[in-house]
């Protein structure tokens, strides 16, 4: 409280540390460190420079945003000014710097079409010489065989 003749000293503004935001996150700004050597705090208001966002409960200690969605990293500059109950202000800012949702993955690559040979390779080859093989024999070994 202030007596008669004495002079007001101005409140300490503190709108807290630079913030790191994804678009569409909330954003919680906090100024109740804001203090009064000689009296009260008796209001808050939040503000942004450019007008961009639209800070919720903007006239209390503590207030939020919805970052808002960019395409590169924007940085945002917020105000907060506390009034005393002499009617005196002061103001401090802090940075929001929001960047944007990270892009998805690319989809995995497609799978390899399937041969159209229709054959199973060297290997098919192998066996079907092999049988022919084994057929040829049993021919020769026994000329009855098969008839």
């Amino acid at each position: 409280s202030t007596t008669a003749g004495a002079v007001n000293s101005p409140p300490t503004a503190n709108a807290g540390a630079d913030q790191t935001a994804t678009s569409g996150d909330t954003v919680n700004l906090d100024g109740s460190a804001s203090s009064d050597s000689d009296g009260t705090v008796d209001g808050y208001s939040w503000t942004e420079a450019g007008g961009a966002i639209t800070i919720t409960n903007s006239d209390s200690a503590t207030a939020s945003f919805t970052a808002p969605t960019v395409s590169v990293a924007t940085v945002y500059t917020v105000t907060l000014t506390v009034t005393d109950n002499a009617m005196d202000t002061s103001s401090d800012t802090m940075s929001v710097t929001v960047n944007p949702v990270a892009a998805p993955p690319p989809p995995p690559p497609p799978a390899p079409a399937p041969s159209s040979s229709g054959g199973g390779g060297p290997m098919s080859l192998m066996f079907l010489l092999s049988l022919a093989m084994v057929f040829a024999r049993r021919r020769l070994a026994h000329p009855d065989f098969g008839r």
